[in-house]
């Protein structure tokens, strides 16, 4: 079986202290027939010089790619201008820190991807420092596999483990779509995902631990950063509420707690808790 061409795009803004150890997860991959794009999105203190030094002693110069943008312009079309120089049959996204968790991991995972004829693909992942277990959890690896996409849109829209950090992509299938949501700034995978769950196209899975992850980024802990809570907010509005056809108001409520657009009561929190684990228990029974 013919090995398929693969690209891993990292995308990069202000921030380098863990880059040589993602060039290096890549570099040593075992799969013949990857190309590599760096895309910064706008860095004032872009490493380029040094950037491309490491990347020479580990890959060929036609085997990766520096894409830079004058001005930051967010996550979503840094990332639509990297697509374009995207080479092959699958994409794979590689955060900065972040790190394959082993040399074959692009060889299995695109293998993979190839045999089902996926047009999206999920991994588990799990943190470097060892603090929490593989995402996702087996359970939701079994509702992915098992739920139909009307479910799986259901749950997913009232608490989303189908990461873009170790999703992988149709090449072709990505740039049909017309690449990511430029509608929105930061948020460039669940967009995508539950417009596809709509249509009735499910991501793959591919149940192996495959990326290390540094944690930290815009997703993350503690305060939502603003600009990608007005993204979850335009997503709710978008994709979420004209198509649920129960809970929209608790949906609604959870949002806004967790973009911090609203301090919920403590009463009101412990209403939207109840019912968000009666309806994903629900969906659980009825798959």
């Amino acid at each position: 079986m013919e090995i398929p061409q693969v690209t891993v795009i990292t995308a990069t803004y202000n921030k380098f202290d863990r880059i040589r150890e993602t060039m290096d997860s890549l570099t040593i991959q075992s799969h013949p027939n990857r190309f590599y794009i760096i895309a910064d999105d706008g860095s004032k203190n872009f490493p380029e010089k040094e950037i491309c030094g490491h990347l020479d002693s580990g890959l060929q110069k036609d085997d990766y790619a520096i894409v830079r943008g004058e001005e930051n312009v967010g996550t979503v079309k840094n990332l639509n201008r990297a697509l374009q120089y995207a080479k092959g049959d699958f994409v794979f996204m590689l955060s900065e820190g972040d790190v394959f968790l082993h040399e074959d991991v692009l060889l299995h995972w695109s293998a993979q991807m190839a045999k089902s004829g996926a047009k999206m693909m999920m991994a588990r992942y799990i943190r470097q420092d060892g603090g929490t277990a593989a995402l996702p959890t087996d359970a939701q690896i079994r509702h992915m596999k098992q739920m139909d996409a009307d479910r799986l849109f259901y749950e997913v829209s009232f608490g989303n483990y189908i990461s873009g950090r170790a999703l992988a992509y149709d090449r072709k299938w990505l740039q049909e779509q017309g690449g990511f949501d430029e509608s929105y700034r930061l948020l460039e995978d669940l967009p995508l995902i539950l417009k596809s769950l709509r249509r009735g196209i499910r991501p793959g899975v591919f149940d192996e631990v495959a990326i290390a992850y540094e944690g930290g980024g815009v997703s993350e802990g503690g305060r939502m950063n603003p600009i990608l809570g007005d993204d979850h907010m335009r997503l709710l509005e978008r994709e979420i509420l004209p198509t649920v056809k129960c809970g929209g108001k608790t949906i609604k409520n959870y949002y806004e707690m967790m973009c911090g657009k609203r301090q919920l009561r403590r009463m009101e929190w412990a209403a939207v808790r109840a019912k968000r684990k009666m309806m994903l228990a629900l969906n659980a029974v009825f798959m």
